[in-house]
């Protein structure tokens, strides 16, 4: 999607300090995780996508989407955890009973000893949005014993890339620990995953959603990715560089675009919820939906991240994942994946 940065940069100076964080860079405030939080920001305008509503009420932006569908929902998935100890389903099943569920809280806490996990759940994923006519786009760990978060293997995962496919969504790199930030480490990783997916790994989201700007940009271009999805925080959700578009991000200290579309991330389950907002299913869809609003006025593509943990039945973050599907459809949604709107927006 073509952005007329240039112009942008001229005639708003503010807007062009947020669509390229420019506050980020050599900012030495960072979390344990190496990631710039948006509670060190001096951007307070976190829910509003004022930068692609500039440019798309200058006609500096003309997006089209498939169907004349007024704008576009990408579900995506972070792939951390597939395998559940009892540790997890002890939790899952306190938490359940905290959010009403009792149910759900008596079979977590009752299949501690059953070997099967309810986080090995493609299929019912997959089925659900089957419903919805979405196709996601899913982010898998590429990771080997010893390396740092690894929980499973490739081989654990590879039955479900056909399903996956056979949906028509896609499949990129949930990069490890140090691969935002290390070449070779990138490269390792989306060798392994293309070598099993048998095909090339375009996509790319951090584990984490670690990022530093612009470095982790220029490696993903080096590393021959097209696009990117980590530009959100973990600890708000929100439109983090102001845009609701994909674009080309710029590197403030070549002057150059780089050559990568970043796909910014809007919504994620674990920022709603238990981590960080901690926000009751009320407060949080009005939020969404005020969000889901701004992007349909300017024709964007709003993006969110559901993990597998977060899509079991009953949970407060399945409710929501379908009301912001249901919803963005009836709004007049394209519910495609982001390899799809590359090819056929961009």
């Amino acid at each position: 999607m073509k952005t007329d940065s240039n112009t942008l940069r001229l005639n708003r100076p503010d807007l062009w300090d947020r669509f390229t964080r420019r506050e980020e860079y050599n900012n030495l405030i960072r979390d344990m995780h190496g990631r710039f939080p948006y509670w060190a920001s001096q951007d307070r305008d976190i829910f509003r996508p004022s930068v692609s509503e500039y440019l798309y009420e200058q006609g500096l932006i003309k997006p089209e989407y498939p169907d004349g569908c007024e704008f576009a929902l990408c579900v995506t998935h972070d792939i951390d955890v597939i395998y559940s100890s009892p540790y997890m389903k002890i939790l899952n099943g306190i938490l359940s009973v905290r959010q009403g569920n009792p149910k759900r809280a008596v079979r977590e806490i009752g299949s501690v000893c059953n070997r099967k996990s309810p986080f090995y759940n493609f299929k019912e994923i997959l089925s659900l949005e089957e419903k919805f006519g979405v196709k996601s786009t899913w982010f898998f760990q590429a990771l080997e014993p010893g390396e740092p978060e690894f929980r499973y293997w490739l081989s654990d995962v590879n039955r479900v890339f056909g399903d996956i496919l056979d949906a028509g969504g896609e499949i990129g790199l949930h990069g490890g620990f140090d691969a935002p930030f290390n070449l070779d480490r990138l490269l390792i990783e989306k060798s392994r995953l293309e070598k099993v997916l048998g095909e090339k790994v375009m996509g790319y989201r951090s584990h984490y959603l670690k990022f530093q700007v612009p470095e982790t940009w220029e490696l993903l271009a080096q590393a021959g990715f097209s696009y990117d999805s980590t530009l959100g925080y973990t600890d708000c959700v929100g439109f983090r560089s102001g845009m609701c578009h994909p674009y080309k991000p710029m590197n403030l200290n070549t002057r150059k675009e780089i050559d990568i579309t970043e796909f910014p991330l809007h919504v994620m389950d674990m920022s709603l919820f238990h981590r960080y907002m901690r926000l009751g299913f009320d407060g949080a869809w009005d939020l969404v939906k005020g969000m889901i609003d701004s992007v349909c006025e300017c024709k964007g593509v709003f993006v969110v991240n559901w993990h597998n943990t977060g899509l079991l039945e009953g949970s407060i973050e399945r409710k929501m994942i379908e009301k912001i599907i249901a919803f963005s459809k009836n709004q007049g949604a394209w519910t495609g994946s982001m390899g799809q709107i590359t090819h056929s927006v961009i």
